[in-house]
């Protein structure tokens, strides 16, 4: 089950949030060239970047909420994805989220998230190479939680882990 679209010069709004999907297993495949889309999808959809493709994701949550999630997101062999997460929550929202992120052969994975809103908003995230030469670099949280002081931050900060032998390691 699935589907595809194909975007030239163009752009594309697709609303699958209410979908039901029977088999529990649905894909859409996506391609883009000179122009964007927006595709909003059931929130235990996971992020697939295939081999050599290249993709930007914002996941952006707004609204009030008390909110787990999971969001695991693959990035295959010499594949490329900006992944920005922005957390623009009312001010009695609460969120707790882990991004799993597996980083293929030669693949390169950014990530940016962004909390302007909230009571409380934590989100872990973890990256694990599944092959040689794979590159992660997680920038500093953006904005601040309400009722959290800002946390001072060098110029720059930021976590990069590059894998440079075969097999996993895990950067926090």
């Amino acid at each position: 089950l699935g589907g595809e679209i194909n975007a030239l010069f163009g752009s594309f709004e697709l609303d699958l949030t209410n979908c039901r999907i029977p088999d529990d297993q649905a894909s859409v495949t996506v391609f883009i060239a000179f122009g964007g889309g927006d595709i909003r999808v059931p929130r235990d959809w996971a992020v697939d970047v295939k081999a050599f493709a290249r993709a930007t994701v914002v996941i952006e949550h707004t609204g009030s909420a008390q909110y787990a999630e999971h969001l695991s997101v693959v990035v295959g062999d010499g594949a490329s994805l900006r992944l920005v997460h922005v957390q623009a929550w009312d001010d009695d929202a609460v969120h707790s989220a882990h991004v799993a992120v597996r980083v293929g052969r030669d693949a390169t994975f950014r990530s940016l998230q962004a909390s302007i809103g909230g009571s409380a908003v934590r989100v872990l995230e973890t990256v694990e190479y599944a092959g040689t030469g794979g590159d992660a670099e997680l920038l500093p949280q953006a904005g601040r939680v309400a009722g959290d002081r800002p946390r001072p931050r060098a110029r720059g900060e930021r976590i990069r882990r590059r894998a440079a032998h075969a097999g996993s390691c895990l950067a926090r």
